[in-house]
């Protein structure tokens, strides 16, 4: 269901309407790490209950991608790509509305 560079927002919780990128899965406990390149970082990713997360926008940047596969995505590369998903119009990001960031 996520893939590494997928855009997710959390549905619940205090870090709900906040967007992350999807930078690993641990499949044996049923989490996705994710990372937002400020608070959590590629160092220091959250792991968050899939069922608590829905995809905003399947694989934003093939560069971010192809980067976090090889190890080599730094924080910056995950800011740019929100920043990125952010600064399109509602149109561009098929209609998924995200509360205040």
């Amino acid at each position: 269901m996520f893939d590494q560079g997928d855009l997710v927002s959390p549905t619940a919780g205090r870090d709900s309407g906040r967007i992350y990128m999807v930078v690993g899965i641990d499949e044996d406990i049923n989490r996705v790490k994710v990372a937002d390149g400020r608070d959590r970082t590629l160092r220091r990713p959250k792991r968050k209950n899939p069922n608590h997360l829905k995809v905003l926008a399947k694989r934003v940047c093939g560069r971010t991608v192809s980067r976090l596969q090889c190890r080599r995505a730094s924080d910056s590369d995950i800011r740019e790509a929100i920043e990125r998903y952010v600064g399109t119009s509602d149109e561009e990001r098929g209609g998924c509305l995200i509360s205040e960031v």
